[in-house]
């Protein structure tokens, strides 16, 4: 089944999923009218907007209409999905909805090593110029709140952390903007609370729209999966050296 995700807003992205792959993630130009140059985005792949089974948007961009859905259970995705439709030259698509700051959990979680070992573990999630929050996910599915964190910050991720879910060790991912808020990734080697930390490499626009295709596979499925992925297939990760891996992944904590 073929997914197409999109985040509209700002400088956009989309991505395409087949099932639990991630067939490509590209760039779209900033436009009034961002779904009007997905056809030919999907063109370049061999796509046409007939083979896309469902569309699904992080957020509500411009020229998208939607409403909660109210039989969606909110309480296991702490995010209240959206039913709608978009725009796209001349006709009206169907799409369903998730709020940025859930996409960009459950996309962190997917690509992360320990979704494909089938580990739980805490999410803190910044976006924009919103607070960070902090989150528990198991390879079920369920997620847990934590509320909002101080900062990102070593020593404040280390007190939220023992206060709600104890001395640990626990895995941690740190998706959206929370990992350039928290500084050097090796400063959480010292924290005696997380036993693996990683760092998503998939900021921004791009980290909401693959989560929030990811988050459809969570809902579809009722239960978290892994994504399978290359670095090569994500345009944030252009400006690396060619060959090379970015330094996503912290182990060996504490």
């Amino acid at each position: 089944m073929l997914i197409c995700a999109l985040d509209p807003t700002s400088d956009g992205s989309v991505v395409l999923l087949e099932d639990d792959v991630l067939l490509f993630d590209v760039a779209m130009p900033r436009s009034d009218r961002p779904f009007e140059p997905l056809p030919d985005i999907l063109a370049d792949f061999g796509y046409r907007p007939g083979d896309i089974a469902e569309f699904v948007i992080a957020g509500v961009g411009t020229g998208a209409e939607a409403a909660p859905d109210r039989s969606a259970a909110g309480t296991r995705s702490l995010a209240t999905a959206l039913t709608g439709t978009f725009s796209m030259r001349g006709r009206k698509y169907p799409f369903r909805g998730f709020g940025r700051a859930f996409a960009h959990l459950a996309g962190a979680y997917a690509i992360s090593p320990f979704a494909r070992r089938g580990e739980p573990a805490l999410i803190v999630v910044g976006d924009g110029g919103t607070a960070a929050r902090l989150s528990y996910i198991t390879p079920s599915g369920w997620v847990d709140s934590g509320g909002r964190v101080p900062s990102p910050a070593p020593r404040d991720l280390d007190d939220r952390i023992r206060s709600w879910k104890g001395a640990g060790p626990w895995n941690l991912v740190l998706a959206g903007n929370a990992g350039h808020a928290a500084g050097s990734t090796g400063a959480l080697r010292t924290l005696p609370t997380l036993r693996d930390a990683w760092l998503s490499p998939l900021p921004g626009e791009t980290g909401a729209a693959l989560g929030a295709g990811v988050a459809r596979l969570f809902e579809r499925r009722g239960m978290a999966c892994a994504i399978g992925w290359h670095s090569r297939l994500v345009p944030v990760l252009g400006a690396a050296s060619a060959g090379a891996e970015p330094e996503t992944v912290v182990t060996g904590v504490g």
